[in-house]
This record gives C-alpha cells, sequence and structure tokens, in this order.
C-alpha cells in the first residue's frame, strides 16, 4: 500500500472515531481522551529526552492522574472538591526530582517537567470542560482544524511563495496561513448556517482564533521535534505519526474555544 492512501485511510479512520466519539456523547469523548493523555504523555517524554527515569515516570503519571480526575467530575461521579488530588502529584514531582541519577540530572529536566504536564494536562482539561459546556464545539474545533488545515496544504501549494515561520517548519508559507485561516472561518460560517443555535458573528471569531492557534501548536510541536532531532513525534498512526502529530493544533486550540465560549456566555452573547 503506498504512503498517500496508507494516509487517506488512516486519516478517514481518525475523523470517524472522532466523530463517533462525540456523538455517542461526553462518556465516548472522554474514553477518546484519556487515550490521547495517555499515549501523548508518552510521546512528550520521547520529545523531551531530558525526562527520563523518575522525571519521565512522573510526568505520565501527574498527566493521568490530573486527566481521571477531571473526567469524573465532568460525568458527575466525583464532586469538583476531589480535584485539588490533581495538586499531589504536581507537588510529589518537587520530591521526585531529588531522586533522579545523577547522570538524569540537569538544569533543564524540572522546567521540562512542567512543560510536559502543562502541554499535554491543560489543554485536554480544558477540552473535557468544553464538552462539559456543549460537546458540539469540542467537534466543531476539530472541525474547523482539519478545514485550516486541508485549505492550508492547498494554497501553500498552489501559490506559496513566502516563509511563515522557516526556522522551525520550511514548508510552512504566509499564503498557506491565510488560506488555512480562511478555510476555519468558512467553515465556521457552514456550521452557523447550518442550524447551529450561535449566531453567525460566533463562528467566525471562533473560526479566527482556531486559525491562529491552531498554527502556533503546530509550530511548537515542530520546534519539540526540532529539538529532539526526530521528524514525527510517534508512529502510532501510519502514515500520519504519532498522536501529537494530529492533534498539536487541537491542543492549543482548545484552550483558546473554551476561553472565547466562556467570554461570549459572559457577555450574554450567546
Amino acid at each position: 500500500m503506498n504512503n498517500t492512501l496508507l494516509r487517506a485511510l488512516t486519516g478517514s479512520l481518525y475523523v470517524a472515531l472522532v466523530v463517533a466519539s462525540v456523538l455517542l456523547g461526553k462518556e465516548a469523548l472522554i474514553g477518546l481522551l484519556q487515550l490521547v493523555m495517555i499515549w501523548g504523555t508518552l510521546e512528550v517524554i520521547r520529545l523531551l529526552k531530558d525526562n527520563g527515569g523518575v522525571m519521565g515516570i512522573w510526568v505520565w503519571i501527574t498527566n493521568v492522574t490530573i486527566s481521571l480526575l477531571f473526567s469524573l467530575y465532568v460525568i458527575e461521579v466525583i464532586p469538583s472538591d476531589l480535584l485539588y488530588l490533581s495538586f499531589l502529584p504536581v507537588m510529589s514531582l518537587f520530591i521526585a526530582q531529588l531522586y533522579q541519577k545523577p547522570e538524569e540530572s540537569n538544569t533543564n529536566s524540572l522546567p521540562n517537567t512542567l512543560l510536559g504536564i502543562a502541554y499535554i494536562s491543560i489543554p485536554l482539561v480544558l477540552a473535557l470542560r468544553l464538552a462539559q459546556m456543549d460537546i458540539f464545539l469540542v467537534l466543531a474545533t476539530f472541525i474547523m482544524i482539519w478545514a485550516n488545515d486541508t485549505l492550508a496544504f492547498v494554497f501553500g501549494k498552489w501559490m506559496g511563495k513566502n516563509k511563515l515561520f522557516e526556522r522551525l517548519s520550511p514548508k510552512k508559507t504566509i499564503e498557506g496561513f491565510v488560506g488555512g485561516l480562511m478555510g476555519a472561518v468558512v467553515s465556521g460560517i457552514v456550521i452557523a448556517l447550518s442550524g447551529s443555535e450561535y449566531p453567525m458573528f460566533f463562528w467566525i471569531v471562533l473560526g479566527v482564533v482556531v486559525g491562529i492557534s491552531g498554527t502556533f501548536g503546530d509550530l511548537f510541536e515542530s520546534m519539540l521535534k526540532r529539538k529532539a532531532g526526530v521528524k514525527d513525534s510517534g508512529n502510532v498512526i501510519p502514515g500520519h505519526g504519532g498522536v501529537l502529530d494530529r492533534l498539536d493544533s487541537f491542543l492549543f486550540a482548545a484552550p483558546f474555544v473554551y476561553f472565547c465560549a466562556l467570554s461570549f456566555k459572559a457577555l450574554n452573547l450567546i
């Protein structure tokens, strides 16, 4: 099977999995996000090479604990007060720092550990909160990202000349970025015209937010991969690389979508 066909097949299965998990309800989506948390954290540890031994294990434990507690809270299994338990593994990692082997310890290990926790936990926790607010907003975020990625590729191939951020991603162009941004906004307009209860202006703003934040998410993961000296974050998805390679844009977009929706609600605009 050639690589293009393999990418198309696995890409289609990935889209179907995301759509199905949203349509089946919060429990199914939470299950998918838990898998992302477990595998994505392993990939982050691989990219942050300083995070070996004790600290690498603690990044994984902390992320899974935080995600599990918030998941149980979202499906109303535990009260919000128990969320404070998530601070325990975060604080314990400072103690774990003392037990690193000398050959594993360096000045970057603790900052990298905190980065490994924040990069995965914060976006996925806010994605859970977004699902709690309105699960369709999670699917809409994915749709806008897919539209952004598709149009960015098309415009980049068609008319891309000016580099967007050559140091981190030589293939990305300003023309591709503009095309992707247009794709995210247009997909938002289509969602609005499809009978959404939210106003057109909300979806246009969300399209801009996703287009910009998603691009930064892609660039950030490119930076991690470049520093680690690897092409892909993993190989769990044939033809596409790792979990982070498929969700890098979502990890940055989800928090911004959540806070954007929260702001619109606070202002009684939705």
